[in-house]
């Protein structure tokens, strides 16, 4: 239950902060033009890591649910329960591989 706390408590408060400005950037000889995108309030739920944690949430949510109630779980809840982490997991390594070893590796370089 806390883990969902913390990962509802912490998209809580990126949803209703101030937002930030996404600086979007092309390679050197590119005809692109840079810009800036403002990202906020429902803005801030359009990136994949998000959902990814968001899902990740509800999983940890439904296992302190599941662990309040024991042996009188229904099976739908079960079995929400295991698609949730069918879902979560790959997605979270997967989220977690392209940031340590694609993305910052670049934007280190730079």
């Amino acid at each position: 239950g806390a883990a969902a706390c913390v990962i509802f408590g912490a998209q809580l408060v990126n949803f209703c902060g101030p937002g930030w400005d996404e600086e979007i950037s092309y390679p050197e000889g590119s005809k692109l033009k840079e810009c800036s995108i403002p990202i906020k309030r429902q803005g801030t739920l359009m990136f994949f890591t998000v959902w990814s944690w968001l899902v990740l949430g509800l999983y940890f949510a439904s296992t302190a649910y599941l662990g309040a109630v024991g042996s009188e779980a229904t099976p739908g809840i079960l079995k929400g329960t295991l698609i949730l982490w069918e879902i979560a997991a790959p997605n979270a390594l997967l989220v977690t591989v392209v940031v340590s070893f694609v993305i910052w590796p670049e934007l280190l370089k730079k």
